[in-house]
């Protein structure tokens, strides 16, 4: 790939500026606060685009230090680049409102889809991250990003799976992951649902229990009501029967009238002994007749009263016995009405333990749920180790190849170097590894130079992306810098050097002229 043109319409303090480029090394002077940054911000935005950021991130939001004071609106600009051999011409709108993009191809006259991922082909399928860390490089930025290692990662293995580096492990992975979660998730909720179902039911099945425990005490005391009440009424049942049978207490009177008749008898036989007259015996008879009436009035009038006593009695029983009878039937409508309840709440408690008992057991559900997430698991674990043995393969090379380009940059001082897979350095120092901590600040960035110029050789396969520099070479000394610009310049592609120096260009100028 080669950058041709930059049209910047209006970015930062550029306004309806163009600026050409050709192939090979480019430097670009220009004194501090001149807009270098500015150039090398805007290559980044133009090609991958650019979002506003809110809050606390947005003080050092490129969008906003780019931003356009005067007419915010029109903030836009066009990259010209060739392509395997086509040019394309990209045009962005970045004003938030107004945010556009349009892909052209010049050599075929067609309007393409602006869509980044059809961009981030015509990059070789480059990402953003993996742009910013290896071929743009800004100003105290040498250093490689952490995510860098999970970009190449992600690179290794769809090359060799492949041939490509178009698939996205580290995505399929985020993915599986994603997925798996939300299973587990599931599944958690699923089964907290059960636990709260399982502790709802128990509660229940104690509470029915509790229930059903008080009813059968009732239906127990209230039995006990039951039997003394029949026992009372029987009882009293049997007590006037009793009472009826005995004979009524008139026995006095009788008594007295059959003494007076003895009595009566004994003097009729005196008088008529003695031959009194008739007259007398008479009057004895007459008073005999009065007094035998007089007896048998009374007796009748206490036989009368004694029925009607007996006959209010007999009424009174009957009413207790009445009585006795309803409060029976109460407490056998009671009896009847708990006896129900005990049943309905034996069947719901058959119920319930049923539902506790089928909550325990794991439903078929769970099972396919369990297998799915042990098999995303699975998968996720195949990619990592497949990954995680790709990259040893590639890391052989790409050791080799950084080891090469230190080697030439730093004159053969050093010429071997170890990347783990998190890209952790040691250097090879003949008899000792060396930590970087403990090289200097320039060796430091020639190793930072060499680790991402070898990655960038790696994932630029087919299409070597411009080398996009923003004054990094400020630690360098003179020797270091030549040999650096003198790999640069051999390097068969194009470089964008942005400096405030100019022993930049004076350097390359002595290196052309050494090699003509």
């Amino acid at each position: 790939m080669e950058i041709k043109e930059l049209q910047i319409k209006h970015f930062g303090k550029f306004r309806n500026q163009s600026i050409r480029f050709h192939g090979g090394v480019n430097i670009l002077y220009g004194e501090n606060e001149m807009g270098k940054s500015t150039l090398h911000a805007f290559i980044r935005a133009i090609l991958f685009g650019m979002e506003k950021e809110r809050g606390r991130a947005s003080k050092n939001n490129e969008y906003i230090l780019h931003e356009p004071w005067d007419n915010p609106s029109y903030y836009a600009g066009t990259i010209r680049f060739e392509s395997r051999q086509k040019v394309y011409r990209l045009t962005r709108n970045f004003s938030e409102k107004e945010k556009s993009a349009e892909l052209f191809c010049e050599t075929d006259g067609v309007e393409l889809p602006a869509d980044q991922e059809h961009i981030r082909e015509l990059l070789d399928g480059f990402s953003e991250a993996a742009f910013c860390n290896t071929v743009f490089v800004g100003q105290r930025s040498s250093e490689t990003a952490s995510e860098l290692a999970d970009e190449i990662r992600n690179f290794v293995t769809n090359y060799q799976e492949e041939g490509t580096g178009e698939l996205n492990v580290r995505e399929a992975l985020s993915q599986l992951k994603e997925r798996r979660q939300d299973l587990e998730r599931k599944r958690k909720q699923q089964q907290d649902e059960k636990t709260e179902k399982i502790k709802q039911t128990k509660e229940k099945i104690q509470k029915t229990e509790k229930v059903l425990s008080e009813l059968r005490a009732l239906v127990e005391e209230q039995n006990g009501q039951l039997i003394q009440k029949r026992d009372r009424r029987s009882q009293f049942i049997h007590s006037r029967q009793e009472t009826e049978r005995k004979p009524e207490k008139n026995m006095g009177l009788w008594m007295a009238a059959v003494l007076f008749q003895v009595l009566f008898g004994g003097l009729a036989v005196m008088i008529s002994i003695l031959d009194f007259s008739p007259w007398f015996l008479a009057v004895v008879a007459g008073v005999d007749l009065i007094v035998l009436v007089i007896l048998f009035l009374q007796i009748q009038t206490k036989k009368q009263r004694a029925e009607k006593r007996n006959l209010d009695q007999q009424r009174k029983e009957e009413e207790i016995i009445k009585k006795m009878e309803l409060e029976e039937e109460k407490l056998n409508g009671k009896q009847e009405i708990f006896q129900e309840e005990i049943r309905e709440r034996m069947m719901q408690l058959g119920n319930m333990r049923e539902v506790l008992a089928e909550a325990g057991e794991e439903s078929e559900q769970d099972r396919i749920m369990d297998r799915k997430i042990a098999g995303l698991q699975i998968a996720e674990n195949t990619i990592r180790e497949l990954s995680s043995q790709m990259y040893q393969e590639f890391s052989e090379n790409l050791n080799e190849t950084v080891s090469d380009i230190l080697a030439r940059i730093t004159r053969g001082r050093y010429t071997k170097i170890f990347l783990d897979e998190k890209l952790n350095i040691r250097i090879d120092a003949g008899d000792h590894l060396l930590y970087l901590y403990q090289v200097s600040r320039g060796t430091m960035d020639q190793i930072y130079f060499a680790l991402r110029m070898a990655i960038g050789e790696f994932f630029f396969q087919e299409e070597k992306l411009p080398v996009i520099l923003d004054d990094v070479f400020v630690m360098y000394d003179d020797r270091r810098l030549k040999e650096v610009l003198r790999w640069l310049f051999y390097s068969n592609r194009q470089v964008l050097l942005f400096t405030c120096h100019k022993r930049e260009r004076e350097l390359l100028q002595e290196i052309i002229r050494e090699e003509a």
